[in-house]
């Protein structure tokens, strides 16, 4: 069973005078905590509006100012005292863990009484004080049906239904019971501000790069917070992965599992929760504050299994590639980032199986090919640097002249190849067989050959096929009045 209390406006209830006794008390030079003494209990504050001015000021010597960046320390000694109060005032007969962070007091415990207890001697401290409790705030939360009947038995609890709830919400994030639930209300907002902010950056007048770049670091880091004990069904997780994607009108004719091999180890909603969900399952397994029965082991095994990770002791590995990763290492510096790594490679193998079982044309060149991380890694390197005709190519999302004139609003004579008008010029025409194309060598296998992969460090024929797409792009677009010029690669003229 978990409680959680917040309180209400807590900065403007603290007296400066009892916490910067108590800095002082912590070893905080006395001329600095009289310093400070003295500006809070002489604070001084203008209200405005709009171009007027209120003609007194209002003076407070109750309250530490908010942008004042020793408050949060006074606050976080203030409530030190607090959780020395509560273990001496009501000593835990049963295990009791508590997690405070700025105001926000939160304790775990098994007993029903020991979560009382607590919650009492922390209101006696906030009393003491003159805090106020955020009583709308208040929650109590519960794991199996047995704890929720003892929590509805309990006196202490008995005007407090409304506290009781299956999800709480503890710093934006929210725990699961052992029953099934759907997304909490917050995470439901959490993903829908992270769709819109995906469609303010469509509108941006910049390229596709850039755009899912700016998608991850403002959508995505909003869109995954706080997925500890739940996971988004994977309609939801769909349903971000496309806004993210469709940032940039350009690009979207790649399969998703190919822009996710190569664009989409930090922006996949499915990659970005589960890396995560594993490093903080394996930090408290290392702590040993892990049980593995907990609902974020369960989460964090469901994304192993899922992307080909068997346990065996205390080793995970990697059945396809042979990779592993050790739980004890984890109290060695930056193993964690060794561990993201291997994780996201897991993934990328996800997406290549996913590509080889398609129903794409282009599928049977997967399930032929061998996966080479190595290679891989350096299409992505050069995917990640590469804009317009190139990325096109590498993601399979180039439109030959022949496969565009099969639009309905394409004129038929689209279909010639722009230097030899050799009528229905497929891809294999434009880069490969035709007299003037531009490329200088062939193909080193199917890979470079449909996608321009290149088998080693060259990329003389990845350049090259460029050039020739730059070329079928300036014809194709040359008539810019034309309707259907502005349906194929949005922004092609701004070399996206």
């Amino acid at each position: 069973m978990l409680a959680s209390l917040d309180y209400k406006l807590a900065f403007d209830h603290v007296n400066p005078e009892v916490v910067t006794q108590a800095m002082a008390h912590m070893g905080l030079p006395l001329a600095l905590t009289q310093t400070i003494n003295t500006h809070w209990q002489h604070q001084t504050r203008w209200l405005q509006y709009k171009t007027s001015t209120a003609q007194e000021p209002l003076c407070t010597s109750m309250a530490i100012p908010q942008g004042d960046p020793l408050s949060p320390l006074s606050l976080q000694i203030l409530l030190l005292a607090g959780a020395h109060y509560v273990e001496t005032a009501a000593p835990a007969a049963h295990p009791r863990e508590q997690v405070i962070y700025m105001d926000d007091r939160s304790w775990t415990s098994t007993s029903a009484d020991t979560l009382a207890q607590t919650m009492s001697a922390w209101h006696d401290f906030s009393s003491i004080c003159g805090l106020k409790e955020s009583t709308d705030k208040t929650q109590v939360t519960f794991y199996t049906q047995q704890h929720l009947e003892l929590l509805q038995q309990h006196p202490y609890f008995t005007n407090m239904t409304e506290a009781i709830v299956p999800t709480a919400c503890i710093l934006g994030s929210c725990t699961k019971g052992e029953e099934p639930r759907n997304m909490h209300e917050k995470e439901t907002a959490r993903l829908q501000a992270a769709k819109a902010i995906c469609s303010r950056i469509k509108f941006l007048p910049t390229d596709h790069q850039t755009k899912i770049e700016t998608a991850r670091v403002l959508a995505i880091s909003r869109a995954s917070y706080g997925w500890v004990a739940f996971t988004p069904p994977p309609k939801e997780l769909q349903k971000i992965d496309d806004e993210v994607r469709q940032c940039s009108g350009a690009f979207l004719g790649a399969a998703r599992h190919m822009h996710n091999l190569l664009l989409g180890g930090t922006t996949v909603m499915e990659v970005v929760i589960g890396v995560r969900q594993v490093l903080l399952y394996a930090k408290r397994w290392m702590t040993g504050s892990l049980h593995v029965s907990s609902v974020l082991a369960q989460q964090a095994m469901t994304f192993l299994a899922g992307t080909g990770w068997s346990l065996r002791n205390t080793t995970w590995k990697h059945a396809a590639s042979g990779m592993e990763w050790h739980l004890e290492k984890f109290s060695f510096p930056d193993y964690k980032h060794k561990v993201a790594h291997l994780l996201r490679e897991g993934w990328r193998r996800k997406q290549w199986d996913a590509l080889c079982s398609g129903s794409r044309r282009d599928s049977v060149i997967f399930r032929n090919s061998t996966y080479s991380e190595k290679r891989v890694t350096v299409v992505r390197n050069v995917a990640r640097k590469s804009t317009g005709p190139q990325l096109a190519i590498l993601l399979g999302s180039f439109y030959s002249p022949a496969a565009f004139s099969k639009r309905r609003d394409v004129p038929q004579s689209m279909s010639k190849c722009p230097w030899c008008n050799v009528e229905m010029a497929d891809q294999e025409h434009i880069f490969w067989t035709c007299p003037s194309r531009l490329t200088t060598r062939g193909p080193g296998d199917d890979l470079e050959r449909r996608f321009g992969w290149p088998t080693g460090e060259d990329l003389t024929n990845l350049v090259q096929m460029a050039q020739s797409v730059d070329a079928v792009w300036q014809q194709r677009h040359s008539n810019l009045d034309a309707p259907w010029t502005r349906q194929v690669y949005v922004g092609a003229q701004q070399r996206q």
